[in-house]
């Protein structure tokens, strides 16, 4: 939205502008801000992106930030990103946790009984006004001007809402990361940080822990980072990037954040209420939906109609510019509806030791399949169990279109041969403490066991009901 449209617009630029502060230098004539910057501004309109999180106490606070509208300048235009920051996923926190937690079960066994056990805990301190922490180079300054009322301002940091803003300070984060991890072994702390939001993994006793912790905090201030206090948190229960993380001793559950949840849904249904839909709030939704299937798996296979249908739009635009037809992405959005209000599957993960570093019982399922039946066997213990054959039929052929005996068929037989042999013996792995291990000659098939995902068209069915079976 437009920074005018504020009633708060006033006292954010206020803040903005402080000379205390050092980020802005304002100029009311605009010859001696041109002498200043050594050539003419390009002028970027303000915006203002508004985000409003709920805690897990219930309550709600609304956090306003200044972005400069670089795009609309076309200054974005003069820029370039030769690179992509990779930023960590909800599973890498809790590879994090799971590491500490077994490195701290070897310890407390080696400790005697009358003394404190080891845990793990989170700490969750965001860096404050992350992105005015950065200095803006001098020949960049004519590129990030902007104007309010009658005075000029030319941007002495970095600015949020330019092409290259996140690069930057993507760097500057991943640098103070690493400063911050080299304090530690190991198995005392791992850091993890999505943009301008660290968190830290911490174990060892109370008084550890708070020593730890509070080395990281001064660290973050002594860089010149700063820490929003007001907003961080620790202990076992914490919230991060959208992700509800509950440690135990030897396992970590991990939950959506409703927020996420209620916003998504309302999205869902705003978009099934009407024939078409804007590209803009499909793609909205996908990045939601992407960022919760990085926590549960399962969703995988059925956002994958978002994709393909923004892609098609932007490339090939249709008579509706700048929206699709919602019947493309119906069937997708209809699943994710019965996701959301829990009419099927689950939004709830749990990741214990044993599963995590394979420390259960091993089971092996080795499947084959030729162009008119397939075949598979259970091993458990290095001896077969169990075995299962059977031939195509007719059925399947109008299924998946494919005849039998056509080589044509020949990766969809595969993949379903294995789909049947796990399915078949579910019980044998889905309720009990093993270590799963597929053996086939598939590629096509076994990447669909590690992804829940298919490059082709005709086997997104099998990837949907094998994320279904995986859950």
């Amino acid at each position: 939205m437009s920074l005018t449209d504020d009633p708060e617009a006033e006292q954010l630029i206020q803040k903005m502008v402080d000379p205390t502060r050092g980020w802005v230098r304002t100029f009311t004539d605009e010859k001696q801000m041109i002498r200043f910057l050594g050539g003419p501004p390009v002028i970027s309109p303000l915006g203002l992106v508004v985000k409003t999180k709920t805690n897990l106490q219930g309550a709600e606070t609304t956090k306003k930030r200044i972005i400069l509208d670089a795009k609309r300048s076309r200054a974005n235009e003069c820029a370039m990103a030769p690179w992509r920051i990779l930023l960590p996923r909800p599973f890498h926190a809790v590879d994090d946790a799971l590491k500490l937690m077994r490195s701290a079960r070897s310890a407390n066994m080696r400790r005697h009984s009358d003394m404190e056990r080891i845990r793990v805990e989170h700490l969750v301190a965001d860096y404050e006004d992350a992105f005015w922490a950065i200095p803006l180079f001098p020949t960049e300054r004519r590129f990030q001007v902007c104007k309010w009322g009658d005075t000029w301002i030319v941007l002495l940091r970095t600015g949020q809402g330019t092409k290259t803003g996140g690069l930057t300070w993507g760097l500057i984060s991943a640098t103070a990361g690493r400063f911050g991890q080299s304090l530690f072994q190991a198995w005392e702390v791992l850091v993890q940080i999505y943009t301008d939001d660290p968190l830290s993994a911490v174990a060892g006793t109370d008084e550890e822990r708070d020593l730890r912790m509070a080395t990281i905090m001064v660290l973050w201030s002594a860089l010149g980072l700063g820490v929003a206090f007001h907003k961080a948190s620790r202990g076992f229960d914490t919230v991060w990037i959208g992700a509800r993380f509950r440690l135990f001793a030897d396992k970590v559950i991990v939950s959506i954040n409703p927020e996420l949840l209620r916003d998504l849904l309302a999205l869902i249904t705003k978009l099934l209420s009407k024939p078409i839909a804007s590209i803009k709030l499909v793609r909205r939704m996908a990045g939601q939906a992407n960022h919760i299937a990085g926590l549960v798996f399962a969703w995988r296979p059925f956002i994958s109609d978002l994709w393909g249908a923004l892609k098609k739009a932007t490339h090939s635009p249709s008579r509706i510019d700048a929206h699709i037809y919602t019947r493309q992405i119906k069937s997708c959005l209809t699943w994710l509806e019965c996701f959301l209000t829990h009419r099927c599957g689950t939004l709830e993960r749990h990741y214990s030791l044993q599963h995590h570093f394979n420390e259960g019982e091993p089971r092996l399922i080795a499947f084959d399949a030729s162009l008119w039946g397939f075949g598979a066997i259970l091993m458990e213990s290095g001896r077969v169990a169990k075995y299962i054959y059977d031939a195509w039929g007719k059925a399947d052929e109008r299924k998946f279109g494919h005849k039998i005996g056509c080589p044509k068929g020949q990766q969809t037989w595969e993949s379903l041969g294995m789909l049947v042999a796990m399915r078949a013996w579910k019980d044998e792995w889905a309720t009990a403490r093993t270590c799963l291990t597929l053996q086939g000659d598939s590629m096509t098939a076994l990447y669909m066991a590690g992804s829940t995902h298919s490059k082709s068209e005709g086997d997104v069915h099998l990837a949907r009901e094998l994320s279904m079976l995986l859950g």
